[in-house]
């Protein structure tokens, strides 16, 4: 029997899982929440489930789906955890996946880092040496800040198949301009931000994440190291303590 990890995004779930003793990857995937023929979970195989739902989708996706006998532990943002101390003061308010995504990124290099994460919004996250969550920022992701201008606004229209290839000049035409424009807001964010932290932790780690982060990485200027599945590899490690 195995046991599955599932990061409830958004928009989008991932999954992965993972043979019991030895957490041994043995499948994974992704599905819509829209769309409950997209999960492909054999469950058959797995005996307990490990979940961390951001979306408030999840639980209620996975109830239509799941088998009534499997356990399944909701993991949710605590004041404390493998080493991480959560900077909230109402410890529940920070999300779960950027709590789980420092937790991670600090298990697995030891030192400060800088976890940035692309997704539907984009947030940034800096835990310091001593694993102290310190606090980030949340601001509207690529589509987001495009869906935006196109929602709150009458002349400001174009469609997918005007926008061309990511870059960071002037924009010539309505698509571009909006492109090249939020994405280059999204770098000198980044660029900003990251650059302070590795002001004051020159040997600190910027980490970066997300469905968008193919677009901003080759324009910064600050060096990053691409990851994925943080939240999934954090809720492995849960899993792994629980088994001890």
């Amino acid at each position: 029997m195995s046991i599955l990890l599932i990061d409830g995004g958004n928009t989008l779930a991932k999954w992965k899982l993972c043979e019991k003793d030895e957490f041994h990857l043995i499948a994974e995937g992704d599905f819509c929440y829209q769309d409950a023929g997209s999960c492909r979970i054999d469950w058959a195989l797995v005996s307990r489930v490990y979940v961390a739902d951001v979306s408030g989708k999840l639980l209620v996706y996975l109830q239509a789906l799941i088998p009534c006998h499997l356990a399944v532990a909701e993991v949710v943002s605590t004041a404390y955890l493998l080493g991480v101390t959560n900077s909230y003061q109402e410890v529940e308010r920070l999300g779960v996946d950027r709590f789980l995504s420092a937790v991670e990124a600090y298990n697995r290099y030891g030192k400060a880092c800088c976890v940035i994460d692309i997704g539907t919004a984009a947030k940034i996250d800096v835990v310091n040496d001593e694993g102290l969550h310190l606090g980030g920022y949340i601001v509207p992701g690529l589509a987001l800040s495009e869906a935006a201008l196109m929602g709150g606004t009458r002349k400001v229209r174009f469609s997918s198949d005007e926008v061309g290839v990511d870059a960071l000049t002037y924009g010539v035409d309505t698509a571009s301009a909006v492109s090249n424009g939020c994405l280059s807001m999204m770098v000198a964010w980044i660029d900003a931000v990251a650059g302070e932290f590795k002001k004051e932790y020159p040997s600190g780690l910027v980490l970066i994440a997300g469905g968008g982060s193919e677009r901003v990485v080759s324009h910064l200027s600050v060096g990053v190291e691409l990851v994925e599945g943080l939240v999934l590899s954090a809720l492995c490690r849960i899993a792994k303590q629980a088994s001890e």
